[in-house]
């Protein structure tokens, strides 16, 4: 935990009350706790995961300067939270998946909120039904192939970047080359994946992310408090991000941090 002086001075500089910011990062508590109401009431384990994580070990809230939110799951219970999600009837908030918005490319889901739009440094969501702030969803299976891994993300990452074409007909046609990556390659790669020894859970093939994750550090779950409330958690958090970024409790350089947001409007 940082000292809470240095906390507040933080918080003072990049997110104090009443800041856009903040505005943003408490409409994104409150898609969290959605997820959160929706995964307890249907028995599915998930837990704050990356930047949200570090966020709540270092900070016990968001990175002063964060923008976004991330949890992960693991792959089973990824496809049964979609499902329920697919077919909810929340007013505000919804799914954003390839099946809920055709030209949402992405391997990971979002839960958005209806009532926002924002602008993102990148240009991958300018045909996206959905365009509110969100909570990123991820799913993590068994892989321990880097290479399969890194090529999968190579093939994903070409995709999203053609699908910032302002040609509409080009991201259509995107969406047959995104069932033969899912439904074939992925297919074909998975199963690989599985036998090879070793014990890393990564990111579902596909996704943008490599560094790998343990089962032994994830399970059985734990509770850490985030922005005033307790949250699932890894059972070992100091290990699960130390595999991820090093020293975490180390600040980065406040004069070079890179935000997902440029501009956002609230309805």
């Amino acid at each position: 935990m940082i000292d809470p002086k240095i906390q507040q001075e933080l918080k003072e500089r990049f997110s104090p009350e009443g800041s856009l910011l903040r505005k943003i990062q408490l409409r994104q508590l409150e898609i969290l706790d959605y997820v959160d109401e929706v995964c307890k009431k249907h028995h599915i384990p998930y837990w704050l995961s990356s930047g949200t994580l570090l966020g709540a070990a270092r900070h016990k809230g968001f990175i002063p300067w964060d923008d976004d939110v991330d949890v992960e799951m693991m792959y089973p219970d990824f496809k049964r939270f979609c499902a329920i999600m697919e077919n909810d009837t929340h007013p505000v908030f919804r799914l954003q998946t390839h099946r809920t918005d055709p030209n949402y490319f992405a391997k990971f889901a979002k839960v958005r909120d209806t009532k926002s739009f924002l602008e993102e440094n990148r240009k991958a969501d300018i045909w996206f039904k959905y365009r509110g702030l969100y909570v990123d969803i991820f799913a993590l299976e068994k892989c321990n192939s880097h290479i399969l891994a890194k090529l999968t993300r190579s093939i994903q990452r070409k995709l999203v970047r053609a699908s910032c074409s302002k040609n509409r007909t080009k991201v259509v046609i995107l969406t047959n080359f995104y069932n033969v990556i899912n439904h074939i390659l992925c297919a074909i790669f998975r199963p690989i994946c599985h036998l090879l020894p070793g014990n890393r859970l990564r990111h579902v093939l596909g996704t943008g992310f490599l560094k790998p994750r343990y089962q032994e550090e994830i399970f059985p779950l734990t509770q850490i408090p985030f922005e005033g409330k307790m949250y699932p958690a890894p059972r070992d958090t100091d290990a699960y991000l130390r595999h991820i970024y090093g020293d975490y409790t180390e600040l980065p350089d406040l004069d070079k941090l890179h935000k997902h947001i440029i501009n956002i409007r609230f309805e």
